[in-house]
């Protein structure tokens, strides 16, 4: 029994070793640690982000940027800083993954093996990103709200956004979920949780500098199209795109990069909309989840910028999937998790060069992570039109009990 107990952790450990030093797992020949190993330094000697070092990203991710050199900040060292961190979260992402899938009534043994085994799918982005730091936070919103603590839940989605924007992308599951339990009266005090956890934050990067943090806002604003995004691929497929380096990445510019970017961001709009629609059918706590989790990987796949750290966030809804035994949305999750590590870094300077193997690569790629995303959306409407057998017409869920 212990030897079962300890597999899992084994297992990502394990993983993560293979992330530092076993090839295709460990290949970092693409990378922007330096850079942000000198951000860190910076921060480290009493410099503060937005005010004295241009930071293009939230406030809440500087003091994980800066704790990952706590041990140096030579590139070596912070590498080993960076895994470190990384770790400690990829174990949250674990724990959080079996927490949901034991309050799901799923084997929650089942759930954290299969998170476990995310860096042999995914490999070096994992450990060299910080971008678990928002998994833990949204997942642990998560559990907070099946645990019928939305407040809680909501200001945890609000902090997840200041680390990186995508968790803003389940406020509105989130919200529908708890209206649909309790009213409409009972979505105001968690939407001021999340409003107010927001502007704090927000109030601190301007207080730390109004033109750095606006300047933080531009550069994000201002960024193209991204090569491997999903509008970038269907562009480059219709047209022939200028490629240019700019915003720490390679992006394309154009009429058409410009059109489908809006054109797809309509499709995400559309897709959220229907996502709180048929959960409000039916708001069941799978529902939630899986709605949640679904519109994030909707908003990368669909989104202006696609870098390949951001399928950090298809770790958990593989977990669960498994968990649930979902079959389709374990399969297409576990595809756009292992392309992404057979296509990046091996295959991006072929995609740069305009190969046209490589673009039928991130194509495919891309289009796994969408299925993954609607999918995982749409599984939703099932449990909808369940809902709406079980109940009849004119039957409301019962509201939630009062947290204690």
């Amino acid at each position: 029994m212990r030897l079962r107990a300890a597999f899992a952790p084994t297992l990502l450990l394990a993983g993560w070793m293979a992330t530092a030093v076993v090839r295709p797992w460990s290949d970092e020949s693409v990378t922007d640690l330096p850079g942000r190993a000198a951000l860190a330094g910076r921060m480290l000697a009493g410099e503060l982000p937005y005010r004295d070092v241009p930071f293009e990203y939230p406030p809440l991710l500087a003091p994980f940027t800066a704790l990952a050199g706590i041990g140096g900040t030579g590139v070596d060292q912070y590498r080993l800083g960076l895994a470190v961190v990384t770790l400690a979260f990829a174990f949250g992402v674990a724990w959080l993954c079996a927490g949901i899938a034991r309050a799901l009534g799923m084997n929650g043994r089942t759930a954290f093996m299969a998170a476990a085994a995310a860096p042999f799918l995914l490999g070096a982005v994992l450990r060299s990103h910080l971008d678990l730091v928002s998994v833990v936070l949204l997942l642990t919103a998560l559990l907070m709200l099946l645990r019928e603590r939305p407040a809680v839940g909501l200001a945890l989605i609000g902090a997840g956004a200041m680390t990186k924007a995508f968790p803003l992308a389940a406020a509105p599951v989130v919200l529908t979920w708890v209206a649909a339990r309790g009213g409409a009266q009972a979505m105001l005090r968690p939407a001021l949780a999340l409003a107010a956890t927001v502007a704090t934050l927000a109030l601190g990067a301007l207080a730390l500098s109004p033109s750095g943090a606006h300047e933080a806002l531009r550069y994000q604003a201002e960024r193209p199209v991204q090569i491997e995004s999903t509008p970038s691929l269907l562009a480059m497929a219709v047209s022939r795109t200028p490629v240019r380096h700019s915003h720490g990445s390679v992006g394309i510019h154009g009429a058409s990069a410009r059109a489908f970017a809006v054109l797809l961001l309509a499709a995400l709009v559309a897709l959220l909309a229907l996502t709180c629609i048929w959960l409000y059918r039916a708001p069941t706590p799978a529902a939630l989840v899986f709605g949640s989790l679904g519109a994030v990987v909707a908003a990368i796949s669909l989104g202006k910028v696609l870098s390949p750290q951001f399928l950090a966030w298809v770790v958990p809804l593989f977990a669960l999937a498994v968990a649930a035994r979902a079959r389709a949305l374990a399969v297409v999750s576990a595809l756009a998790l292992l392309l992404t590590l057979a296509v990046f870094p091996a295959w991006y300077p072929d995609l740069v060069d305009g190969s046209a193997a490589a673009k039928l690569l991130y194509a495919v790629r891309n289009a796994s992570l969408v299925a993954a995303a609607v999918v995982a959306c749409a599984s939703i409407r099932g449990r909808a039109r369940e809902s709406a057998r079980s109940t009849g017409p004119g039957r409301r869920p019962p509201p939630l009990p009062t947290p204690r």
